[in-house]
């Protein structure tokens, strides 16, 4: 069978890959009002739903986004600037510059599987893949943030904000993960990341020491710094 043929927008396009499941809704919701409209970016929301029942996920969702949120067909072809999220009883891949729905494991997993998802994505775009997981129980996604990882993507999981914590918790614990932060902030950070992969690590970092040094300097001098604005202490 012959390779279907990939355009040059989406060799250079980076998709990003949620996985969520209980809480799920109130973090993606969090995450969707922090998109901003991107010519390089697809998302791709992969929650745990109930197989026999439709889902108004995507309905639910769009009066947070910016950007059109729809749900994957089989065989659609991602495009820049557009949410996606898969449809019930149903898993998601993608593979060649295609989504592909396929059936769900027979045996009693979530459905759909994050990890399946995951893996698919770090094999086809490699460094130009983004893993998140939010609010879930499980650990579903775990294995996937492995893989997005050792392909040279970048690996991010909701921090303790989450409503349920332990599918971040299993992302985090396989210590591939790049930062943990509130949904919101993976949100704004993801732009800033796709051009400088460790943006994390520096601007978090950053914050973090000079959390500490206004602390201290409270401490000290008995002189509240906590009102100046952040761009000005940086510029200090």
């Amino acid at each position: 069978m012959a390779k279907k043929k990939v355009n040059n927008d989406y060799t250079h396009l980076t998709i990003v890959g949620l996985g969520a499941s209980a809480g799920g809704f109130e973090a993606l919701q969090k995450f969707i009002q922090n998109i901003e409209p991107s010519s390089r970016i697809a998302y791709v929301i992969v929650q745990h739903l109930d197989p026999k029942q439709p889902t108004l996920l995507g309905t639910l969702l769009e009066r947070f986004s910016k950007i059109p949120i729809i749900a994957v067909r089989d065989d659609l072809e991602p495009l820049a600037n557009h949410i996606y999220y898969c449809p019930p009883n149903s898993d998601i891949v993608i593979e060649e510059g295609h989504f592909k729905l396929v059936s769900p494991s027979i045996k009693p997993y979530p459905k759909p599987s994050v990890n399946r998802f995951l893996k698919s994505l770090a094999l086809e775009k490699k460094e130009k893949a983004i893993g998140i997981i939010l609010s879930g129980t499980g650990s579903d996604g775990a294995e996937g943030i492995v893989a997005i990882k050792q392909g040279g993507g970048i690996a991010l999981a909701e921090n303790e904000d989450a409503k349920y914590f332990s599918m971040p918790k299993a992302a985090i614990d396989t210590h591939a993960i790049d930062a943990v932060l509130p949904s919101e902030l993976l949100a704004q950070g993801i732009p800033y990341a796709i051009d400088d992969p460790k943006y994390f690590d520096r601007h978090f970092d950053l914050l973090d020491n000079i959390d500490k040094v206004l602390r201290l300097l409270n401490q000290k001098s008995e002189v509240d710094f906590s009102d100046y604005k952040e761009n000005t202490i940086h510029r200090v």
